[in-house]
């Protein structure tokens, strides 16, 4: 089976989600006091965060679905930097960019025997609203979970065993949480 092109839609989409440190031992965090509930209305985050996909893509050869085609896409760990405002000491929107890192994508289904179909480097983002909880602020501690939109820019693809190969970026849905 020769493939010319081979197109992830639109309708691929990541999840970010920041670890919890109980969870993770490999959170960076770079929060101050100032960006506290009590010390103002804008704060920074960074740290270790993990991006998951959602594999469900339609995969397409010469302009054409293929029946039964599907890819696994692998998930990474990615370094992000989120930036915030706090409106209440309760409410926060979050904006959060990750730095570019490189995924695989492998053949499924009727399209398994292509094996690695190409590399995308990637861009994560996400604009979240987030509750944050403020009952272990006297330990200097601010738990936080959000939901929002998630934003996928791809920087760029490299071939594998498929020529021509790109991927599109993507708009999808997200969760995050932390401390």
């Amino acid at each position: 089976m020769t493939v010319k092109r081979l197109l992830c839609p639109a309708g691929w989409r990541a999840v970010v989600v920041f670890p919890c440190l109980a969870f993770c031992c490999s959170v960076v965090s770079a929060q101050t006091n100032d960006t506290q509930p009590d010390g103002g209305p804008w704060w920074v985050r960074a740290g270790a965060a993990w991006v998951a996909f959602d594999e469900n893509a339609e995969l397409q050869a010469g302009g054409q679905s293929l029946p039964g085609a599907n890819a696994n896409v692998k998930n990474n760990a990615a370094f992000l930097a989120e930036f915030g405002y706090r409106f209440t000491p309760n409410i926060s929107l979050g904006l959060t960019i990750g730095y570019p890192p490189t995924t695989t994508m492998t053949g499924t289904g009727s399209v398994a025997g292509v094996g690695t179909i190409g590399r995308v480097k990637y861009g994560p983002a996400a604009l979240t609203l987030q509750y944050q909880f403020t009952s272990l602020a006297r330990y200097n501690i601010y738990p936080y979970v959000g939901a929002g939109v998630t934003y996928l820019k791809i920087f760029d693809t490299t071939d594998g065993s498929v020529t021509s190969f790109q991927a599109r970026n993507a708009w999808g849905g997200g969760g995050s949480g932390g401390v």
